[in-house]
């Protein structure tokens, strides 16, 4: 499978996710011949021309999810990059349209500027800090930020160093800034009881940051690395070059040279020992980044594990609607409100559960 082919795949999985127009989606797939090419024919133009066409028709909220699919999985060429910037203006033209109560946000770390969105629900009100991984930007985990008041919490959506418009490089010092995010809302936001939801390698950083910081509550991943993805060099053969490639954009280091670079990444058994949080994981059976054993290492080390396990791939986007659900549910579970909807939120996941169970 070429890189083209494999990322033709992978984007029709964040699309399908995203609940976009597959059948749009795959014309437009259709007419691209290269990754790296400019203009007609190149990813990052033919995705940008849809999201010029629903601009120009009003449509800001598909528009900036195909802008930000122009930039997928991280930008390499002038129309991917002037994808990204349209993707965030769009996003903030629809925000500001439809009224929703948003703040862009920044913090600085070593002359670097690195924004967020905010969404307060009250000073006394736990924090909710969302990240996804490695290809996805802030503005795909906006629907948080709508649903802070429903759920009791402010929140607080960013990305992860290297992606989007976080420009710090993806190293072992990089664990810090979710301390430094949390610091930043001290004053909007109960921080003290900070819930992180933190998607596939961001879930790597909330549970090391969390041996750190004691703000950290509780942590909700999905398909999160812990160790054997960072030191099982036979693992690494088999995993997808889209991996590789963006974690070497994101580590700033040559693609030869990331399987050396990410062993610091790498957590210990005794360091998942010493986490007394809740932590709540969602496991694709058939995922094809995220090495089997790290199950072991999480059920053998993590004190308050809930293991969620789908027959999936890594993401488990298949499962989206299950997703779309236990991830409030853990929410509201640690967050303590909301009773109501815990409860219709656990029958419809057991529901759910007896349907897969008996094959309908």
């Amino acid at each position: 499978m070429t890189y083209l082919q494999e990322l033709q795949e992978l984007v029709a999985l964040h699309a399908r996710a995203q609940n976009m127009d597959m059948g749009r989606c795959r014309k437009i797939l259709a007419r691209i011949n290269s990754v790296d090419q400019l203009g007609e024919g190149g990813w990052g133009n033919e995705w940008q021309c849809e999201g010029d066409s629903d601009v120009a028709a009003g449509k800001f909220e598909s528009a900036f999810q195909y802008y930000n699919l122009a930039r997928f999985p991280y930008p390499v060429n002038q129309d991917m990059y002037a994808s990204h910037e349209k993707c965030v203006t769009t996003f903030m033209s629809w925000a500001t349209k439809k009224g929703l109560d948003l703040k862009r946000l920044s913090i600085h770390i070593d002359s670097v500027d690195i924004p967020f969105y905010f969404s307060s629900a009250g000073k006394n009100k736990p924090l909710l800090l969302v990240m996804g991984g490695i290809v996805s930007i802030k503005e795909q985990w906006q629907a948080f930020l709508w649903a802070a008041k429903k759920l009791g919490v402010s929140v607080l959506v960013a990305e992860m160093p290297g992606v989007g418009e976080n420009k710090l490089v993806y190293d072992r010092s990089a664990y810090d800034f979710i301390s430094e995010l949390i610091d930043a809302v001290q004053d909007e936001a109960d921080v003290s009881h900070t819930h992180v939801v933190a998607m596939s390698f961001s879930g790597n950083l909330a549970l090391r940051q969390a041996m750190d910081d004691s703000r950290i509550r509780a942590i909700t991943t999905v398909g999160a690395p812990v160790h054997q993805f960072f030191t099982d060099a036979q693992w690494w053969q088999q995993v997808p070059l889209t991996t590789k490639r963006t974690l070497a954009y994101l580590c700033k280091v040559d693609e030869r040279e990331v399987f050396a670079y990410i062993s610091r990444f790498a957590i210990e058994g005794e360091e998942l020992a010493a986490l007394k949080i809740p932590v709540y994981y969602v496991r694709s059976v058939n995922d094809e980044i995220i090495p089997p054993g790290e199950k072991a290492m999480l059920v053998n080390n993590v004190a308050s594990l809930s293991l969620r396990e789908y027959q999936d791939v890594h993401g488990s986007p298949n499962h989206m609607s299950d997703l779309q659900k236990y991830v409030p549910f853990t929410v509201l579970k640690e967050a303590g409100t909301n009773k109501v909807a815990q409860t219709m939120l656990n029958f419809l996941l057991a529901l759910g559960g007896m349907k897969r169970a008996v094959g309908v």
